[in-house]
Order: structure tokens, then C-alpha cells, then sequence
């Protein structure tokens, strides 16, 4: 989703896509738990976006809780993601 914030424009990925394949899936909730809990970030890189491309909650940084958020959207259906960039 594309949104103009005053003088600063953010161009996000899918949230939740941390392979930047564009869409969140079983694959994004591997590379996350990968970089959270085995230290082997393999996140993809989206400089336009105001927070880490993992960060589900916009905390600024990768956390258990991230990957929580993200087997809740990928497996539930379930979104309490924030949307640091919009929908």
C-alpha cells in the first residue's frame, strides 16, 4: 500500500511478508522464527518503510511477540498487526 505522510512516503510490502515475495505465508513465519530465536535473519530488506519488515507489532524491533502476531494472520486469519504504513 502506497501513502503520502506529509513530506515522507512510505512504500510497504505486504505486512508480514518478510521474504518479500509480497504476501504473507508459512514461509514468512519460518524466517521469522529463524530471526528471532536463531539469530539467521534472512528478512527482506524494504527501506521505505518506517519500522523492521518483521516487526508485526511496531515496536522497532524483531521480538517473540512479532511471531505470534504473524502464525495469527498466516494460520487464523487473525489481524492485530499495526499498520505503520496503512493498510
Amino acid at each position: 500500500m502506497k501513502a503520502k505522510l506529509g513530506f515522507w512516503y512510505c512504500d510497504c510490502f505486504a505486512k508480514g511478508d518478510v521474504d518479500g515475495n509480497r504476501n504473507a505465508n508459512p514461509l514468512d513465519v519460518t524466517f521469522l522464527v529463524n530471526c528471532v530465536y536463531k539469530t539467521q535473519c534472512a528478512l527482506a530488506a524494504n527501506i521505505n518503510c518506517p519500522f523492521p519488515i518483521g516487526d508485526m507489532d511496531c515496536s522497532g524491533g524483531l521480538t517473540p511477540i512479532d511471531v505470534t502476531i504473524l502464525v495469527n494472520y498466516v494460520y487464523k486469519q487473525l489481524d492485530s498487526m499495526c499498520y505503520g504504513c496503512g493498510k
